[in-house]
């Protein structure tokens, strides 16, 4: 996990610097995820979901990774709160670095309800293959019939 540092009453005078660096590692994490995502996408696709399973908990970490940049992002932010405004280069800088977080994070989003939908499709097939082998066996026992029952005692004469 990532520390974040408390906020000050001041920014530092490299304050712009560290939302930056901040700002990139997020975006970094969140390209990271949205890789992760498009091969889990893939997989799911493929029917190797043993495969995709591992790759979601990969995800998780990835995600926490993300969380904790957060936090560092918004605590910055908080201790900036009272900096002079940026210089147009910078804050331009910085609007993109956000701009690349939330599209990563909205084609993750995508795909993550194309995987879903797949997933759903699936389990509604294999629940139809299922009703209808219980169907052919309901159908055979119905068929079969019941077995002759045995004789209760047995003529030892003969």
């Amino acid at each position: 996990m990532i520390d974040v540092p408390e906020p000050t009453v001041a920014p530092p005078a490299d304050w712009a610097d560290e939302v930056a660096e901040a700002l990139r590692a997020e975006a970094g994490a969140v390209r990271r995820l949205r890789e992760l995502a498009e091969r889990q996408g893939g997989l799911v696709a493929a029917g190797r979901l043993d495969t995709a399973r591992a790759l979601v908990r990969h995800r998780a970490t990835v995600l926490e990774e993300i969380r904790g940049h957060g936090s560092r992002v918004r605590a910055l932010a908080a201790a900036g709160a009272a900096a002079p405004p940026l210089d147009a280069a910078r804050a331009a800088e910085l609007r993109a670095l956000q701009r690349s977080i939330r599209d990563d994070l909205r084609v993750v989003a995508e795909r993550d309800a194309e995987d879903r939908a797949r997933l759903a499709e699936r389990r509604a097939a294999v629940g139809g293959e299922l009703g209808r082998v219980d169907e052919g066996r309901r159908a055979r026992r119905a068929y079969a019939g019941r077995p002759a029952p045995a004789p209760r005692f047995e003529d030892e004469t003969a």
